[in-house]
């Protein structure tokens, strides 16, 4: 008789274990998401999607999980299915489509289908609100990639009131004006920004950016210092890229002990290069231009299959 309960322990066992609901596993997913173990918790979502392939919510979150792993493909499939699953949650249109958005921006053939998919959840979006912060915001980025920039600053001041202020939008908005020749209502909104928000480092590198190439000297001398001393536990690297680019990896070719380094981005470029300029000395008179050399990676796109 003994010897058979070890054999009814494990049988007992394993019908808890089948007797478990998706939901069971994605709050175990979510407690294991908000410690920072992602790939335990995208194992929890997905066992959660196999219990029940109708439970939207653990689809939304492996998508998420899975991009924070690094998984942008397996995280666009995962999310496209939660859209379907939950028409009426914002947050995963929300999140879709800047996922898309940004592969879209990320592949150098520029695929269709994410831009399509971008633009008919932004659509969804402003059919439900029309002064939809993240649709305006979503269609403005679009048409700034289209180069309509008169039409993304228009969507840009849209979003700007329904929600003043972000990051995001001041950002790209300021590089719209920039590009479409409004070099002043730039400078003014950026610089208005940093009242808010002094330590967004993108929004100096912009601006410096701009103050170089049109040979203000000493008001890009006066970013960087503003920059420096507002941000004092950033330390100076030779180049940083922004979070919503690509990134690649290179080697710049200055060989000199530069005190500053900083990233020029190129508005709207259509290939992932960047150049750096290195300041030498106290003042921005002394400068150069030195180039990345980026290096050869092989990397997953989403559509493809490897």
């Amino acid at each position: 008789m003994w010897k058979t309960v070890p054999y009814l322990v494990a049988v007992i066992l394993l019908q808890g274990a089948c007797s478990r609901s998706a939901r069971y596993y994605v709050d175990k997913g979510d407690k294991l998401f908000a410690k920072g173990s992602y790939a335990d918790a995208e194992l929890n979502y997905r066992k959660a999607t196999q219990k029940d392939s109708t439970f939207g919510p653990a689809f939304y979150q492996l998508g998420l999980s899975e991009l924070r792993l690094g998984k942008p493909p397996e995280a666009y499939t995962a999310l496209s299915r939660a859209a379907d699953l939950l028409p009426n949650r914002e947050d995963v249109k929300v999140t879709l489509a800047d996922l898309s958005l940004q592969a879209y921006l990320g592949d150098r053939r520029r695929p269709v289908a994410l831009y399509n998919k971008a633009d008919a959840l932004a659509d969804q979006l402003l059919a439900k609100d029309a002064r939809s912060y993240h649709g305006l915001r979503l269609k403005a980025h679009l048409a700034a990639t289209d180069r309509k920039l008169d039409y993304a600053e228009e969507l840009y001041r849209r979003a700007n009131e329904t929600k003043p202020l972000q990051r995001e939008v001041i950002m790209a908005w300021t590089e719209v004006m920039l590009a479409d020749g409004h070099a002043q209502q730039a400078e003014d909104l950026a610089f208005q920004f940093l009242q808010k928000d002094k330590t967004y480092v993108p929004i100096y590198n912009l601006l410096f950016q701009y103050f170089v190439r049109s040979n203000q000297f000493a008001e890009a001398e006066k970013i960087l210092k503003s920059r420096s001393a507002n941000n004092a536990k950033v330390q100076p690297r030779c180049w940083s890229w922004p979070r919503s680019m690509p990134r690649v990896r290179g080697k710049t070719t200055c060989r000199l002990p530069c005190n500053i380094y900083w990233t020029i981005p190129r508005l709207f470029r259509r290939d992932t290069s960047r150049r750096v300029i290195c300041i030498f000395g106290s003042g921005v008179g002394n400068w150069r231009w030195n180039s990345i050399t980026p290096a050869r990676r092989r990397t997953r796109r989403i559509g493809s299959s490897t």
